[in-house]
């Protein structure tokens, strides 16, 4: 593929403004040379104005779809059981009645079934009742990527988009969790999942990135514009533009509501700048596209390219840099159907945020679910939501040591001889005391929960000096700032030595076991079926288990060895279901 495909979304909503701002929009899509997704809400299906204009523009080639927004009106409330908001909150039984009106009222006015639909959430039990009901849909928006904890409380508590957890681009979604990944064609769903807007892939592990995204206006609402202009706008294109030298293509999605480019938006201090932002995005891309960079396509068009040439649970991965303030910062993201992993370059490559999918956590959400409100996928590391967990390297030298943290470092992706993906860490150096340790470290993600760390040591200044490296995992679980209950955790260490298994049940009272030669260090974590691992590649002279206190509620896997210049020290992360 090699390129970025590029849908350009329209929200078709009730009233004579947001036809008037919906008019502004498709004409100046139009003017770029491209075809839109228009997608209608039940409010709009209800305003015979709006439907005309509509099918007057899929008259044209625009492709016309569904989004469950907008729709608990005075027309809905005979059909639904509440007057919830958001249909994601429904019961079971109302989703499936506020989905069969909205398709029943599409039916009549356009006359076919939508292949596109789309809403800020569509969690697993809706996308499953709407590709049952209608297998005509081909593609849908189920998520707004890391719209969660930082979203709710930047809204005063008022936007229930908790949806933290999940891939940054399009996948097909597994049957059990809309934010995980299908591992083949039996385990996914039907259809490609989008995500509702592209994100600042730095931003997102520490702002509140509905600042900072691939809605022109947005950069409003971020202070990150000068009247009509914004550099960072056209730096964030051009930086998604360059994850398809890594993946072999890139989706991209421009998807402003009408509300953003008519007067009396609070976040729009001037709706002509804000319109001259959403011109001046399309007018860009349009620059892309004639350079053979970019082709738009509708959002069927989208899901009809992807699952024709990207299998099933295929990973992708996201190198992003510092684009708002120019910094050396650097994040990675890798994600396939058995886990997602963020790596921090601006501390040395620590691992900050990391999902486990294995243990296929369900993520329905309603009044008649267990979770109620709570659609994230649950962490084992989430370093901007729990500071203390991570995974990172230390080192030690006598009685002195230094973690990687605190040194910046720079990545660049590569790929194994296998063909499989890797994030090479450029050499940093680390003071340890007096000894200066030249490292570089290799992440190689082989598949199936596995990932491959390499440590080499490069250099020493004291050229026979032994050092100590440690890989360390601190986690824990969750899906909010907040701790939840460890107890019922268990971790386990083995030695090749002894063939002994030492085990110990977490009761937060700071309680470890050492091990020499260890095989394996682990934490089984029932709660979310998930059982974590460090496995030496070849050995390793200790292996320790610890566990926290209440104050600090994080459990301690680490694996160490005495290592020389020259030499390394490789260990597996895995993750597998329990």
């Amino acid at each position: 593929m090699s390129k970025m495909f590029v849908n350009v979304i329209h929200r078709a909503d009730r009233g004579a403004a947001m036809l008037e701002g919906l008019r502004f929009q498709q004409d100046e899509a139009h003017r770029a040379g491209i075809r839109t997704t228009i997608l209608m809400s039940y409010e709009g299906l209800c305003d015979p104005d709006m439907i005309a204009y509509v099918q007057s523009q899929h008259a044209l080639g625009d492709e016309v779809g569904i989004h469950f927004h907008n729709m608990m009106c005075e027309e809905m409330l005979p059909y639904a059981e509440s007057d919830e908001q958001a249909i994601y909150l429904h019961a079971t039984s109302s989703k499936q009645k506020i989905i069969d009106r909205i398709f029943e009222v599409f039916q009549d006015q356009f006359g076919f079934v939508p292949t596109a639909v789309g809403g800020y959430i569509l969690d697993t039990e809706i996308v499953l009742y709407i590709k049952e009901k209608y297998p005509q849909v081909k593609t849908a928006i189920t998520n707004c990527f890391e719209e969660g904890v930082k979203m709710f409380e930047g809204n005063n508590g008022s936007w229930y988009l908790f949806s933290d957890g999940g891939p940054w681009g399009a996948f097909q979604p597994s049957k059990y969790h809309h934010l995980a990944p299908g591992r083949n064609e039996q385990h996914a769903i039907d259809l490609v999942a989008l995500p509702h807007l592209n994100r600042d892939m730095v931003l997102a592990l520490t702002s509140r990135d509905d600042y900072f995204a691939s809605h022109p206006a947005n950069v409003m609402r971020a202070k990150a514009n000068d009247g009509p202009n914004s550099p960072y706008m056209r730096r964030f294109i051009d930086q998604w533009i360059e994850q398809k030298n890594y993946n072999g293509f890139a989706y991209y999605s421009v998807f402003v509501s009408t509300p953003w480019v008519v007067p009396g938006n609070i976040f729009v201090d001037d709706v002509n700048h804000s319109r001259a932002l959403y011109i001046d995005s399309l007018q860009y891309l349009k620059e892309k596209k004639e350079r053979g960079e970019v082709d738009f396509v509708t959002m069927t068009e989208f899901a009809e390219v992807y699952k024709e040439l990207v299998p099933v649970g295929t990973p992708e991965v996201n190198l992003w840099k510092d684009i708002l303030c120019g910094t050396k910062r650097q994040t990675y993201w890798y994600v396939d159907a058995y886990f997602r992993a963020a790596i921090d370059l601006n501390i040395g490559g620590v691992i900050c945020d990391f999902r486990p999918y294995v243990g296929e956590v369900a993520g329905d959400m309603g009044p008649d679910t267990d979770i109620l409100w709570d659609g994230n996928y649950p962490y084992v590391i989430a370093r901007e939501h729990r500071g203390h967990s991570g995974h990172r390297c230390r080192i030690q030298y006598g009685e002195l040591s230094a973690s990687i943290e605190g040194v910046r470092a720079k990545g660049r992706v590569a790929k194994s001889p296998e063909g499989k993906q890797q994030l090479i860490v450029e050499p940093i150096r680390v003071q340890v005391g007096e000894l200066e340790v030249t490292l570089e470290s290799i992440f190689t993600f082989v598949g199936e929960g596995r990932i491959g760390i390499e440590r080499r040591v490069l250099e020493l200044s004291v050229p026979n000096a032994s050092i100590t490296i440690s890989e360390v995992f601190d986690g824990c679980y969750g899906t909010t700032d907040y701790p939840e209950n460890m107890r019922g955790i268990e971790l386990t260490a083995a030695s090749s030595v002894t063939d002994e298994v030492s085990t110990l049940p977490y009761t937060y009272r700071s309680k470890e076991v050492s091990v020499e030669a260890p095989s394996f260090v682990a934490a089984t974590i029932p709660q979310i079926s998930t059982r974590i691992s460090l496995i030496p590649f070849d050995s390793a002279d200790r292996g320790s288990i610890k566990e926290g206190v209440l104050f600090k509620p994080y459990f301690k896997l680490m694996l160490e060895q005495q290592v020389q210049q020259g030499g390394a020290m490789r260990t597996w992360l895995t993750v597998e279901k329990q």
